[in-house]
């Protein structure tokens, strides 16, 4: 599943409530259509920072074939246009929503300046962009180097462990509600295959559906390897960013 990092794939970690709290104090609730991009990155006059609280939408860049790969997922509870907020330069990267959705924006300005009122805050974000960028790149590592089959794997398995214990002898719903179109984005797969391979797994008694909601069990998962701990069973919820960040330990310089 993590090939080279400590951050699972395409899923990227939530805000701690410090960051959280910047846009809470001076952030504009703005809607966006599904299918609509946020204005961002350090040349754009009008670009903004937000933090999503409703919906879903996804980080990707654009091939010269004029093709879309995504390497991120933003849930609620994470925050959009941060990372290009910090360079001053153009960047090729689109901020698309998948599903009707609600931000907490504010300017890009006055986001930066907040970091920059509070030494404290800078080391908190300056850890949750590593990790960011850390998912990000699992992201293009598992899009370029897995087989479409062992995407889907890893795709689910992300979403599911990035909020729960995967259980690996017992059904495991996977959160987020994902449709087939957008799990096919994810993969860079026909939405047809996706749907194919998730009713074969139906048929076999490997996943189950109620509803909208799809349930996969555990032994789906046994081909998935992962670096740090071999076999994905070993794999727990990753802490959330205001765990992490206080387990840091910081030397004073």
């Amino acid at each position: 599943m993590r090939q080279a990092f400590r951050t699972r794939p395409w899923v990227f970690p939530p805000e701690p409530q410090a960051i959280r709290e910047i846009f809470e104090r001076a952030g504009e609730a703005r809607r966006f259509a599904k299918g609509a991009f946020m204005p961002h990155g350090g040349e754009r006059p009008d670009a903004v920072v937000g933090l999503l609280t409703a919906g879903l939408a996804t980080v990707s860049a654009t091939d010269p074939r004029g093709a879309a790969h995504v390497f991120g997922l933003l849930a609620p509870g994470r925050s959009m246009g941060d990372l290009s907020a910090l360079n001053p330069h153009r960047v090729n990267v689109v901020m698309t929503f998948l599903r009707p959705s609600t931000v907490l924006v504010l300017p890009r300005e006055t986001f930066l300046q907040a970091l920059r009122s509070d030494v404290r805050l800078m080391e908190i974000y300056a850890d949750l962009a590593i990790l960011k960028e850390e998912s990000a790149l699992e992201g293009m590592l598992v899009r370029f180097t897995l087989e479409l089959e062992e995407r889907l794997r890893v795709l689910l398995l992300t979403v599911i462990t990035s909020s729960g214990e995967l259980r690996p002898d017992d059904w495991n719903l996977c959160p987020l509600g994902l449709t087939v179109t957008e799990a096919a984005q994810f993969l860079s797969a026909d939405r047809s295959w996706v749907s194919t391979k998730l009713n074969a797994w139906v048929k076999a008694g490997d996943a189950r559906k109620d509803g909208r909601r799809l349930y996969v069990h555990g032994r789906v998962f046994e081909s998935v390897r992962d670096w740090g701990n071999g076999a994905p069973a070993g794999l727990t919820a990753e802490p959330t960013p205001s765990e992490h960040y206080a387990s840091l330990a910081r030397t004073q310089m």
